[in-house]
């Protein structure tokens, strides 16, 4: 979660971390191949989907029984490009009853990543928020 949580976007085919970079605010931008983003569209304010074009699709499968990936292949580099850049231009704003666990992760990440003063902004500004869930309970133990 720290590594997501850092991440200033997230492109991602239809996977269990999709759903925590979108639950965290992370803007995240999901491509669905075979897969059915009707039944597992990540939710968030953030998020944008590729939708692969093929007559066979949702199929569910892992390995394409035609051979041809069409679902997949359907999708351009340029395409992914054109949607993504515009989703990095967006601030991660880390909203929501989440947003404060999203900021602690990505202070975390940062520390790890050897950005101490990029870090100490992030703890700043959590600091600033009212603190929700185990950050309430270490805020109370800190005062």
């Amino acid at each position: 979660m720290e590594l997501v949580a850092g991440c200033d976007a997230y492109l991602t085919n239809d996977t269990g971390t999709m759903h925590v970079a979108a639950a965290l605010g992370v803007p995240t931008l999901a491509i669905f191949g075979p897969t059915n983003e009707h039944e597992t569209a990540p939710l968030g304010r953030h998020v944008e989907m590729i939708v692969g074009q093929a007559e066979c699709r949702p199929c569910k499968l892992r390995h394409c029984p035609y051979g041809h990936h069409q679902c997949m292949t359907s999708i351009s580099p340029e395409q992914v490009c054109a949607r993504l850049l515009p989703l990095l231009a967006r601030p991660a704003l880390h909203e929501g009853t989440l947003g404060p666990y999203a900021l602690y992760y990505k202070g975390i990440a940062e520390l790890r990543l050897g950005s101490a003063a990029e870090a100490r902004a992030t703890f700043r500004k959590l600091g600033e928020r009212r603190p929700v869930g185990f950050l309430a309970e270490a805020a109370a133990l800190r005062e």
